[in-house]
């Protein structure tokens, strides 16, 4: 008897051993940000694009989506993840209880450390839901739009909601007033509470009307109300169901609390001692009280250090630019945003890299570039053309497409708050329009000596490009396009944080006809 007592509180001791040093390994995770892409029809369907980044430590595999106004028809071939490295992870969406879903990565896969960015698309039906009705005011019959995206038990940077209307305008850009003019009316509740920025979104020749809502620091399951309204006129109001009360009245968040979204997952090493020492006054306690022990290792809480819930929703637009703001680049994200060619800007790089000694360029014609050594220090671009250097010799196609990709996307998150057209004037007078002997030693990084034999020579040979693209504009509209936009509906994000004006310089003004012509009908990335 006596040896079971002890035996027993033993296999407590271990368990909670177990538990503890696993928690030590849990997943911690913090929700950086949600964008949301919300395009209206005439007959009140709607099609949504999530945008959503996680910073992560440990392995993450997905998260628990719910509390969704409309019953989701998944885009399953345009949903997917992908990590710091571009790597692109096919998801699986689950429906574990009514409007609860669990979108995990597919096959098992896990994203460790670094961010991972889920991207989810649907359609649903907003008008049958009710967010989408019709009111009578003052101002005539009005379409209403009462919509909010789901809460999060995780605090985060910022939620941005882009609504399209399928309301014809002008232009591009789009003033406040002009809005107004169109009928435009808010709730006072969201001027008081958001960031509110409209603009004409291209699509097939056409600019659309929309209406960005931004919104910085929500603290956690903070709601993100939208009540808007336009003329009726624009929709089809045959479907649409009548307003039968006043949206409720917007109730403020509560204070944000200071706790962060990395400290819930994890137990500390603290909590670790503390486990061993309690293990230890259990062990003790046994010893006297054993017959007690069975009774107390089942109730025993139970540690779940394998799931968690977490739910969906980012965007920065060209309104949040600080004027002759100067984005600090590097030269290959430079060359892209003054609009040199793909071609170019490798050649710039691999000129780079055999400067530094970390490659051996065998054969010009055709171009065969070998690896010499590890050389510390190198950009991130310049290890991901090291990375597309096959053993042969050659250079892996679907690697530079890739690697232009991340290059688009690190220049848009650079620029996503600077003045995009300073920014650009900055760089082509360094690397276009300035004498290399007038250039500091550090705008020397930027210069390209475009007399020299071997950029000639490289720049004429490199196997990718060349003759097949003549600038990123045309790029684009090859399939790794896919690997810069989203769906039609997210097409002005392209560029992935810099949605607006960075899209548009940092990809050569393509993004408007290329962009759109690559991602019609939900062209996957």
């Amino acid at each position: 008897m006596y040896h079971n007592y002890a035996k027993t509180i033993l296999y407590f001791f271990l368990v909670v051993l177990f538990f503890s040093a696993s928690s030590l390994f849990a997943v911690q995770v913090t929700l950086k940000w949600v964008e949301i892409d919300l395009a209206l029809t005439k007959d009140g369907k709607a099609d949504f694009v999530y945008k959503i980044r996680w910073t992560v430590s440990g392995s993450l595999h997905g998260f628990y989506f719910e509390g969704l106004s409309v019953q989701p028809y998944f885009d399953m071939e345009t949903s997917y993840a992908f990590d710091d490295s571009n790597r692109k992870y096919p998801l699986s969406i689950t429906e574990v209880s009514p409007g609860k879903y669990d979108v995990i990565l597919a096959n098992n896969k896990a994203i460790s450390n670094g961010t991972a960015t889920y991207i989810i698309h649907f359609a649903g039906d907003i008008a049958r839901s009710g967010n989408l009705a019709t009111t009578t005011s003052e101002f005539g019959e009005l379409v209403v739009l009462n919509w909010a995206p789901p809460q999060w038990e995780y605090p985060m940077e910022h939620e941005t909601v882009y609504v399209y209307y399928p309301i014809e305008i002008p232009g591009e850009k789009y003033t406040m007033d002009e809005a107004t003019q169109l009928g435009f009316k808010t709730e006072k509740f969201m001027n008081d509470n958001y960031k509110l920025f409209y603009k004409g979104q291209l699509y097939q020749g056409i600019h659309y009307f929309t209406v960005g809502i931004h919104k910085e620091g929500l603290s956690a399951y903070e709601k993100m109300q939208i009540q808007q309204y336009v003329p009726a006129q624009h929709f089809d109001i045959s479907r649409l169901k009548p307003l039968v009360e006043e949206p409720p009245a917007y109730q403020p968040p509560p204070p944000a609390t200071t706790t962060t979204a990395t400290e819930k997952p994890a137990v500390t090493i603290y909590d670790f001692l503390y486990f061993i020492v309690m293990g230890g006054f259990y062990m003790l306690y046994g010893w006297r009280k054993g017959a007690r022990q069975e009774k107390a290792i089942e109730e025993a809480p139970k540690i779940d250090w394998v799931s968690e819930n977490w739910v969906p929703p980012k965007i920065q637009v060209a309104s949040f630019r600080q004027k002759g703001k100067i984005a600090e680049l590097d030269p290959a994200e430079a060359l892209l945003l003054i609009g040199e060619s793909p071609n170019t800007i490798f050649t710039k790089i691999l000129m780079d890299l055999k400067e530094k000694e970390a490659v051996y360029i065998r054969s010009y014609e055709p171009l065969n570039i070998i690896r010499k050594k590890p050389v510390s220090g190198l950009k991130y671009y310049e290890q991901g053309l090291m990375r597309c250097l096959l053993p042969d010799g050659t250079v892996d196609q679907n690697g530079l497409k890739a690697l232009m990709t991340e290059i688009v996307n690190k220049v848009s998150e650079k620029c996503w708050d600077c003045d995009l057209e300073a920014t650009k004037a900055y760089y082509e007078k360094i690397i276009k329009n300035t004498p290399v002997e007038q250039l500091t030693p550090d705008q020397r990084r930027y210069y390209i000596y475009r007399d020299s034999s071997d950029y000639q020579r490289i720049h004429k040979q490199f196997p990718v490009l060349g003759a097949q693209y003549a600038n990123y504009a045309s790029f684009i509209k090859s399939d790794a396009c896919h690997s810069a936009c989203y769906v039609h509906t997210a097409c002005h994000d392209a560029c992935h944080s810099a949605c607006h004006s960075a899209c548009h310089s940092a990809c050569h003004s393509a993004c408007h006809s290329a962009c759109h012509s690559a991602c019609v009908s939900g062209g996957a990335h």
